[in-house]
């Protein structure tokens, strides 16, 4: 799977989705959204789809994208130099126009450039794959591709962090990642959203993410039952070579090249807080590590199938 490979096919009509599909958030797809890009056979029946482009929309020509953009730059600039000039005798404050005009020039200049591009995505996520399309430019130029099929991974890992200034929220970042049998990574979905109950607007990059991931888990929950009808017990990388193994009743921590198996009269509790898995047994105490086992939920793999077979295969639910 490669996420840079350009599609090499001409770019096939508008594709329309059909009743039952709907946005990666759950909402009603538009009558006006347009499917630049037929999605791949290879992902199987689409769930969701999503995309920024409308039929209305078109490119802005380039003669008049330059006269905004030149315009826009210099009406900041003389307006900024002739404000300075106009409202201050001192000769002083006219060459502080020249500098904070230049200043303001340097920051519409590529402001304008970026908001009168024509840049837009849609998206796919299927019963078995998903995929991602980016046209620039033009209607009739090729499309990138990203394609992403769930037969090639081995987990996701998720991250969500939200941030705070003063006591005010300020946004969330989030960062998910699906990887193969040796760790690497075969599709990155990073971005952030303005949201503190993690309701983010419905055209926000991250429904896609979210969506991705829910229709992985639906994919590998299946592979999880034959992996536990044959082996009796099913493995969750957690971080490099660290595993954590979940069988009828027992827990099995393979932390550091050292094997630690737990079974139900051992434990104590199981939480999650803090963004993070925590194990205790009967044998911890405040002042040691002892019986004491912990990870990051952004650094396990399937983190949300570890919590579904911690409590259906080992008999165990996080508090």
């Amino acid at each position: 799977m490669s996420e840079e490979a350009f599609v090499n096919e001409d770019l096939p009509p508008s594709w329309v989705p059909g009743d039952s599909v709907r946005l990666h958030n759950g909402e009603k797809i538009p009558v006006d959204a347009e499917f630049f890009a037929e999605p791949p056979e290879s992902i199987g029946e689409i769930v969701t789809a999503q995309t920024t482009l409308r039929e209305s929309k078109s490119p802005m020509s380039l003669p008049v994208r330059l006269m905004l953009v030149v315009g826009l730059t210099g009406l900041m600039f003389y307006g900024i130099v002739l404000g300075f000039r106009y409202l201050s005798n001192k000769p002083q404050d006219a060459d502080l126009g020249y500098l904070f005009g230049g200043i303001a020039a340097l920051i519409t200049l590529p402001c304008t450039i970026y908001f009168t591009r024509f840049t837009h995505t849609c998206s796919y996520v299927g019963k078995l794959g998903m995929a991602e399309y980016t046209l620039r430019g033009s209607r009739s130029n090729t499309p990138r591709e990203r394609v992403l099929l769930f037969a090639d991974c081995h987990d996701v890992t998720t991250w969500q962090q939200r941030h705070y200034t003063n006591g005010v929220y300020t946004g969330t970042n989030y960062k998910y990642v699906w990887r193969d049998d040796a760790g690497s990574s075969l599709l990155t979905l990073n971005g952030s959203y303005s949201s503190e109950q993690q309701t983010p607007k419905a055209a926000s990059p991250f429904w896609f993410a979210d969506a991705g991931e829910r229709m992985w888990i639906a994919f590998a929950l299946d592979r999880l039952a034959k992996e536990y009808d044959s082996q009796g017990y099913v493995d969750f990388r957690v971080r490099g070579k660290d595993r954590v193994r979940v069988g009828d009743g027992y827990l099995e921590f393979h932390f550091g090249g050292a094997v630690t198996k737990l079974t139900s009269e051992d434990i104590k509790s199981l939480s999650i807080a803090n963004g993070s898995f925590s194990v205790r047994t009967h044998e911890a105490r405040w002042f040691s590590s002892k019986g004491k086992f912990s990870f990051e939920y952004g650094g396990m793999g399937n983190a949300k199938l570890f919590l579904f077979a911690v409590e259906r295969l080992a008999g165990y639910t996080f508090s």
